[in-house]
């Protein structure tokens, strides 16, 4: 799912897919959902901006693994349900 909302980036639709996707997850009682993306020392400016579209839609960073992805730095980041 992340593709995708990386890939409409400001058009509505990202936020759209994870609310409907939240009160799926809230139905099964999932407490929290996670989510990982390029960490915030890689520069690129694109998923600086998917960075910012999750915390706008409440998500905090919880820890920057470099053993995940090689030599990109990977960025987890968990919501409460």
């Amino acid at each position: 799912m992340t593709n995708d909302i990386f890939t409409h980036l400001g058009c509505s639709l990202e936020s759209s897919l994870l609310k409907r996707a939240e009160l799926f997850l809230k139905q099964d009682n999932v407490e929290y959902l996670q989510v990982k993306t390029l960490g915030e020392s890689h520069p690129d400016k694109y998923y600086a901006l998917t960075r910012i579209f999750y915390f706008k839609m409440g998500f905090k960073p919880i820890e920057e693994f470099y053993q995940i992805w090689d030599d990109n730095p990977c960025l987890l980041m968990i919501k409460g349900l």
